[in-house]
């Protein structure tokens, strides 16, 4: 862990401020220049507002720091700055704040988000998967036009999914508004299927993720307002080799289906 950030009066301070980088400006020092001062005078409101600058260009600085840094360097850092924001508002210096207020509008716009795809995306364009496991249905998510957060920035879950950042937890509404853009809310013909879609294995792990979405569902209104989206999706094979949404296709034994099949 890299050590605490300094403010830095030219040359470096002992005064620490948690941040995970220093801060450096024409700053009034205490007279053993180990302290910035941050009291209630003319030289503290001056050093407050070196501070707030400072986090207004951290903020501006954003998109560079996605392009430089890696994906859980980059988290790491904003996990800090959320952390020392948090801390501060408990009774500390409240200009340290400023650095997470800066992030938090940049972050819920721009292209923050490291994808299972290796792709940077924006905050409203990704979802996160709450369990290890579910990252097995990542690429067909994927497929779907589903961003799944990167498993390196799972340590980051609770930062992430704030409000103020935006990234959605999967449920069954969002899979089944992507189900319905890729036209899986009627018969969809085999060879028009995604390609994620196209063997038995792929459909039982969708299947499967299903299974857990409905299952974390608490209220029983919740869980029928799930089915009924889901009843909706063409997510059934039917014996013309098409998916058939569920509402619109029926399961029988052998001897019924040839019954069946000489009535038509």
């Amino acid at each position: 862990q890299p050590r605490p950030g300094l403010l830095c009066a030219c040359l470096p301070t002992e005064h620490v401020t948690g941040l995970p980088f220093h801060v450096n400006a024409d700053f009034f020092p205490s007279n053993d220049r180990k302290r910035v001062l941050l009291v209630d005078d003319y030289q503290s409101e001056w050093n407050r507002a070196a501070l707030r600058a400072a986090a207004t260009a951290f903020g501006e600085s954003l998109t560079t720091l996605a392009s430089e840094l890696t994906p859980q360097r980059l988290w790491a850092t904003i996990q800090t700055i959320k952390d020392v924001s948090d801390a501060q508002r408990e009774g500390g210096e409240p200009t340290l704040t400023e650095f997470w207020t800066a992030l938090q509008p940049k972050l819920a716009t721009e292209k923050v988000i490291y994808t299972s795809q290796d792709q940077w995306v924006a905050s409203k364009n990704a979802c996160y998967l709450l369990q290890h496991e579910e990252m097995r249905s990542a690429s067909i998510l994927e497929d779907l036009g589903i961003a799944v957060v990167h498993e390196d920035l799972r340590s980051y879950q609770n930062v992430l999914t704030e409000k103020s950042v935006g990234v959605a937890v999967l449920n069954v509404e969002r899979l089944c508004a992507a189900l319905r853009s890729r036209g899986l809310d009627e018969r969809t013909p085999h060879d028009n299927l995604p390609a994620s879609l196209s063997d038995t294995e792929s459909r039982d792990t969708l299947w499967a993720e299903i299974a857990l979405l409905r299952g974390r569902q608490r209220g029983p209104q919740a869980k029928a307002d799930d089915d009924r989206r889901l009843r909706a999706m063409a997510l059934a094979p039917g014996r013309d080799f098409a998916l058939w949404p569920l509402q619109d296709i029926y399961r029988a034994d052998g001897s019924t289906q040839s019954l069946f099949a000489m009535l038509q």
